[in-house]
């Protein structure tokens, strides 16, 4: 990650403005971020404008070559040594160097709500892994389950991630 810059993460199709004073949460699942959707964003549902955009980071390996030049001989030109250092051939020299990948999403299966979010809170103890979801008239709780999916292709099983719990209650 290189150091002293700055990565404008904003995309306009998940775009929402703050309603609450804790409207950003970081998970293990993502950053997340709620309010209102504006205009030109990808939420389905304009009745249910207050909602959850998740930025997920994946860390990728990103490698480069980086080309050596041998060093110009110093001292006498007739010195053996500089004169193999001259004529050696030095191969390039590979690094790799961790990026990122930056990707928005809508907070799956969280429908949305009519009335502003307030604040997102990370719960602990039995509801570690989940998260609460507060506005003026509502609370509500998302977890993430972990699901194993049989490959067709492969004896091998793959975990993936799912979100088919959230419940809502209203005061």
């Amino acid at each position: 990650i290189n150091t002293g810059s700055w990565t404008c993460l904003a995309d306009p199709a998940h775009s929402v403005v703050p309603t609450g004073g804790g409207n950003m949460l970081l998970t293990p699942y993502g950053l997340l971020v709620a309010g209102k959707t504006t205009e030109n964003t990808t939420w389905p549902d304009s009745s249910r404008p207050y909602t959850i955009a998740v930025l997920k980071a994946t860390v990728k390996k990103k490698v480069y070559v980086e080309e050596t030049t041998p060093l110009e001989s110093e001292g006498d030109d007739n010195d053996d040594a500089s004169l193999r250092h001259m004529n050696s051939t030095e191969t390039p020299e590979k690094r790799a160097e961790a990026d990122h990948e930056f990707i928005w999403s809508w907070l799956p299966g969280f429908d949305g709500h009519d009335e502003p979010i307030h604040t997102l809170s990370n719960g602990f103890g039995d509801y570690v892994g989940t998260v609460f979801i507060g506005g003026d008239n509502f609370i509500a709780k998302w977890s993430y389950k972990t699901v194993t999916v049989k490959c067709t292709t492969s004896t091998d099983t793959k975990h993936t991630s799912s979100s088919k719990s959230y419940e809502s209650s209203s005061s």
